[in-house]
């Protein structure tokens, strides 16, 4: 599981117990935003069918179900799925088709092995230079942060699909776990179960994006979503993600119920200063002190962003937790790939993420996106 993020284990969960054991599939789609040519990397998983790259120990699930996931034994008998991956014209061609409980475990597995493999053939992983360059970054890191006020502020690590490697993923969490101050946990399920540390996460864009589908509704498809996610955890991981249509979009399905019901919301795109305002603005409008909700930040994050977010809302939130992935497993002298893996499709249909930033959106159907953004009044 070392490989795997926690989230991955919540939202596997709520598909078998909210909406039927493998009544539903998908497909996923990689891609990457930047203009590396990465079909060299496409014999790393064979096109065919194959199992879900995530092996779950009895152990484990207990584990798991220890922290809410009640159907985690199910994790130990995953089905295959389908995978596709080529080279391209010189791109990677990759995709995952399965019933979606299965097909999840696929994201960030892969995403870690490639960038792994990238750090690989260009001969850094084991440059102990740049290593040493690495810590440095990561000690001024930790010491910047550990002047900020320990209380209603906390780090979360959530570099596993982003990491250099796994094994400097794994000194990383370390470290920060021994040196931050604010430090709350680990996203990876793997490290957390080795080494103790608290294993933090909610949900991810793809099973809004499942909501697209799901609901009966195509203009409340995040409402859906939040209420069957409620029904499953009775509150507990209740840290909403605002974007997958975009802040305004989520704002209106956010109604007083479950501004009420969940703990918090997670910031993923868009500018963050307007994005809080909103959040602000929108539990004094429902009458809900602010002050009793968490926010957590998660995109493109770095010390100098982190101090700013912080001037601008310390006080003002419960707490105010920072999601870190890159800036904490990637941020090196050489630089990491920008890639993602997406939902593109659910029961065979197309589904999108349509993001407040441009370039983080992602669907193959632009007729299904312009319909979706008319239906929702969605002007991004």
């Amino acid at each position: 599981m070392n490989r795997q993020d926690f989230y991955k284990a919540t939202m596997a969960n709520v598909y078998r117990r909210q909406f039927g054991v493998r009544k539903h599939t998908c497909t996923f789609g990689f891609k990457s935003r930047g203009n590396q040519k990465l079909g060299c990397l496409a014999n790393l998983f064979p096109t065919g069918p194959q199992l879900p790259p995530m092996t779950c120990t009895k152990a484990q699930a207990e584990y798991l179900k220890g922290k809410g996931i009640a159907d985690a034994d199910s994790f130990m008998n995953l089905s295959e799925c389908n995978v596709v991956c080529r080279d391209k014209d010189g791109d990677l061609e990759y995709r995952v088709s399965g019933f979606v409980e299965d097909a999840t475990w696929f994201e960030i597995d892969s995403l870690s092995k490639i960038q792994e493999a990238w750090s690989d053939r260009n001969g850094w992983t084991n440059d102990k230079d740049i290593l040493v360059d690495g810590m440095k970054r990561l000690e001024k890191k930790v010491g910047l942060y550990n002047t900020l006020p320990k209380q209603g502020i906390g780090f979360i690590e959530m570099g596993t699909r982003r990491a250099f490697s796994k094994a400097w993923h794994t000194v990383v969490t370390d470290y920060l776990a021994k040196n931050l101050n604010a430090f709350v946990g680990t996203s990876n399920i793997g490290l957390a179960i080795e080494r103790g540390y608290p294993c933090i996460g909610t949900m991810a864009h793809e099973i809004e994006e499942a909501g697209q589908v799901l609901s009966p509704d195509i203009t409340k498809t995040q409402e859906f979503i939040l209420r069957a996610w409620a029904n499953e955890y009775k509150g507990k991981y209740g840290i909403a993600l605002t974007d997958c249509l975009g802040i305004d979009c989520f704002l209106r399905e956010f109604d007083e119920e479950l501004s009420n019901l969940y703990t918090g919301v997670r910031h993923d795109s868009g500018d963050p200063f307007t994005w809080g305002n909103k959040m602000l603005a929108h539990y004094e409008n429902m009458g809900i002190n602010p002050r009793t909700k968490d926010v957590c930040f998660s995109n493109s994050l770095n010390p100098e962003m982190v101090f700013k977010l912080v001037d601008a809302f310390y006080g003002k939130f419960r707490n105010i937790y920072f999601g870190i992935g890159t800036d904490f497993t990637y941020d090196l002298v050489v630089k990491g790939l920008n890639i993602v893996m997406k939902m593109l499709e659910f029961d065979g249909l197309p589904v999108a993420k349509i993001s407040d930033d441009a370039g983080k959106g992602m669907c193959e159907n632009q007729s299904y996106v312009n319909w979706l953004k008319a239906k929702n009044w969605i002007t991004l």
